[in-house]
């Protein structure tokens, strides 16, 4: 995570439940879950009839590979790098098989789903920055474990099986599960990710002719002050905005913990990515100038837009405005330009012709 995204929602940042990888590995509050580990890996094994002995060869040979995949070096022993990738991605793939086993009655010794009540937060955990393994250690364990024919599904990938994994707390369309089933990613979150892109890949390609003013998009309350009005999109899509006809279309978002962790950590994702769109990104800075206070929000519920769960209207404010202030942003190359240029223009025309109107001298 970014120093200039860390801080602003610590629960969306760490694992909460499991250490992925590196970084949070041997955390004293997450020593419990390691110890389940193990008994995911031998269940995996059991299940799979792999021998242990041509896992861990296959694993070896990714070791200097994946070292390279975090972005500090990884201060651990080649042994204790290999117990790592071993345990976290054989309980990866194991997870996948409870979420798709069919007829098959739980386990009472499985530390997971005789507790339901955990699965959306290990979900979550699966989604952090911080908390990932190289996807490709992922497939090639996968490949070597026949996973699909034990399961039958052996017309799914383990993209597909991933996503809908995800989809059980964020739905996603089931076009976007085919299309990016194949989809060539870093880790989970990188895969996630892919599925949020605005429909066909909307992008501006006219970002440099647009000149934003000092005073830039204003406000909802100013907004709807100068007659603009706000409808609630039909798409699934949240970073499909239009503007037309004085109406301005945002899909819906719930804004809850999950929602919250995607929004933190795909951004620190954008940020660390160079030569790349910045989806999150630019959809936080437009609505970090929509929201410029609680009123602003309330306003946005009331037409449906946004709805959270458990939160005020300030803590939802203050976190569009944290997010807002905390990262790099260039409207110059921004898939939401034409909609900042085009408020912008129609604001403060409209701002100019009210003036003329009623405060032009006798």
């Amino acid at each position: 995570i970014p120093p200039t995204l860390r801080g602003i929602n610590p629960q969306a940042e760490k694992p909460e439940i499991v250490s992925i990888g590196p970084y949070h590995r041997g955390r004293e509050d997450l020593l419990e879950f390691e110890e389940h580990k193990w008994f995911f890996l031998k269940r995996f094994l059991h299940r799979t009839s792999l021998k242990m002995e041509s896992l861990v060869i296959s694993v070896a040979r990714l070791e200097s590979s994946a070292r390279l995949c975090y972005s500090e070096p990884v201060l651990m022993s080649s042994g204790d790098f290999l117990e790592m990738m071993l345990l976290d991605g054989c309980f990866v793939l194991e997870l996948l098989f409870h979420f798709f086993r069919s007829g098959n009655a739980i386990d009472e010794e499985d530390p997971i789903f005789t507790r339901p009540w955990i699965i959306p937060i290990l979900i979550r955990d699966l989604l952090k920055l911080e908390n990932q393994v190289p996807y490709f250690l992922l497939e090639t364990v996968f490949s070597a474990s026949g996973l699909l024919t034990v399961i039958g599904l052996e017309k799914e990938t383990l993209g597909t099986l991933v996503l809908k994994m995800f989809d059980l707390v964020y739905p996603i369309p089931a076009e976007l599960l085919k299309c990016y089933g194949y989809a060539q990613c870093h880790h989970l979150l990188d895969l996630f990710y892919f599925t949020l892109f605005p429909p066909d890949g909307i992008h501006s390609n006219y970002p440099q002719k647009y000149r934003p003013s000092d005073q830039s998009v204003p406000c909802v309350t100013q907004l709807r002050l100068s007659g603009i009005k706000f409808k609630s999109g039909k798409t699934q899509n949240f970073l499909n905005i239009s503007f037309k006809k004085r109406v301005l279309e945002i899909p819906s978002i719930t804004i809850n913990d999950f929602t919250t962790t995607v929004l933190i950590n795909c951004i620190a994702l954008e940020q660390c990515q160079e030569n790349s769109y910045k989806y999150i990104t630019d959809y936080i800075s437009f609505m970090t100038c929509l929201i410029n206070q609680p009123k602003d929000l309330s306003l946005l519920c009331s037409d449906g837009i946004i709805t959270r769960f458990s939160e005020d209207n300030q803590y939802v404010a203050n976190l569009f405005n944290k997010l807002g202030k905390s990262i790099v942003f260039n409207v110059h190359d921004c898939y939401l330009s034409k909609q900042f240029e085009e408020l912008e223009s129609y604001y403060y025309s409209n701002w100019a012709n009210m003036m003329r109107t009623y405060f032009s001298s006798p």
